[in-house]
């Protein structure tokens, strides 16, 4: 998760690389990373992921699960939302202005 939906959703610990946040990781080689998963192997790893840091405690290592960090995430702050660009549900798009 990076900064800007961390913060959306009052999670303060998270997004950002920095003492006492939450680090969520993955080292992965660009010119590698391949997914493999099919609709009759749904369960393939993906190639090219070397390592998963949750929270802090790697995770996924030598393609293989190390541990499940499993947390729960809870907002610590009210949500705070991005003015919505969207029209109005009675305009239809063809009745929006341009901008």
């Amino acid at each position: 998760m990076t900064s800007l939906p961390a913060r959306t959703f009052g999670l303060t610990d998270r997004g950002l690389l920095r003492p006492g946040a939450a680090a969520d990781v993955v080292l992965l080689d660009p010119d590698r990373v391949a997914d493999r998963a099919t609709f009759l192997e749904p369960t393939q790893l993906s190639e090219g992921i070397e390592l998963v840091f949750v929270n802090g405690h790697v995770a996924y290592e030598d393609q293989k699960v190390v541990q499940r960090a499993g947390t729960r995430l809870e907002p610590h702050l009210p949500v705070a939302h991005a003015p919505d660009s969207r029209p109005p549900r009675s305009q239809s798009m063809s009745q929006r202005k341009p901008t």
